[in-house]
């Protein structure tokens, strides 16, 4: 069992190396300054994260769901390590087929090299968190577009 648990990994569960380590720690970080909840359980509001997610035939670094009211996004998280992505074309075209296969689930993807994460894992996670922001933003608006807005002689008031 690996031996790189952060507060986050005793929370949510542990990772498998240490750039997964270093993400995992940075988005937490990251997402809880901008006042969301972080859980193991998927909840209105709350961002959910599974490290190690078994997914069909294949195990995703990180499955990132986000519930905002009736609404759900996923995001599946790849840190690729130089070991075992892309030193190869074999390699390079099986990450690929695991992504268009992950793609056609309704889950986006992002996928960060180890240099990134080593480099910036802050920027990364800002990277997916603002995927999440967006879509609360749209989501937001779009149920206030569908049930007519606020009407504005309540702001006179």
């Amino acid at each position: 069992m690996p031996n790189f648990t952060s507060r986050w990994e005793r929370l949510l569960g542990a990772t498998d190396s240490p750039i997964e380590s270093r993400f995992l720690s940075a988005f937490c970080e990251i997402a809880s300054d901008h006042g969301f909840d972080i859980s193991m359980a998927t909840k209105r509001f709350c961002i959910r994260i599974e490290p190690q997610k078994q997914l069909r035939h294949m195990r995703l670094d990180f499955l990132i769901s986000y519930l905002c009211d009736v609404h759900l996004i996923e995001i599946a998280v790849e840190c690729d390590g130089h070991d075992f992505h892309e030193r190869t074309p074999q390699q390079a075209a099986k990450d690929r087929a695991r992504d268009r296969a992950i793609q056609l689930s309704g889950i986006k993807i992002f996928r960060f090299t180890g240099s990134e994460i080593h480099a910036d894992s802050r920027s990364c996670a800002i990277e997916v968190l603002n995927v999440i922001e967006d879509f609360q933003t749209e989501t937001i608006v779009s149920e206030i577009r569908k049930n007519g807005g606020p009407s504005w002689h309540e702001y006179d008031q």
